[in-house]
This record gives structure tokens, sequence and C-alpha cells, in this order.
């Protein structure tokens, strides 16, 4: 069986930051991108990881199709 390893820092955290410093909408594409290069994706579908964890962030909200925005800054 394959260890899991966890992400340090967690996923939820990289989006944060990386919203933060884009101030606007940021497509998902382009989150996801950004995730995978900072952070070792271990899982079957790594963006659908991404994706689940985007999308159960209370302070993320859908603006329009794959774009999200920080709501609290």
């Amino acid at each position: 069986m394959k260890q899991r390893i966890r992400n340090s820092p967690p996923i939820k955290h990289i989006i944060r930051e990386y919203m933060r410093s884009k101030g606007d909408a940021v497509p998902f594409e382009e989150i996801y991108e950004h995730v995978s290069k900072s952070a070792t994706l271990v899982s079957k579908t790594p963006r659908n990881s991404v994706f689940s964890v985007l999308t159960r962030m209370p302070d993320i909200k859908r603006v329009s199709h794959a774009k999200y925005k920080l709501t609290a800054k």
C-alpha cells in the first residue's frame, strides 16, 4: 500500500495565499496550476482534490463559470 504524504502547507492555505495575491476572480485552471507547483499531490485525481478543497472553503465564492474569488480579506 502506498504511503500517504501530507501536504505541508495544506492545499487550502496555498489557495488562500494565492488568491490574496491576485485580488480578483481567478480561473480554476490557474489555481490548480499554482497548487500543483507548490505542493506534492499524490491522489489518483489531483485536479478533483484541489476542486474539492476549493469548493468547501467558506471564504471562497464562485463568481462565474470556473472562476472563484476570495470573499474575506
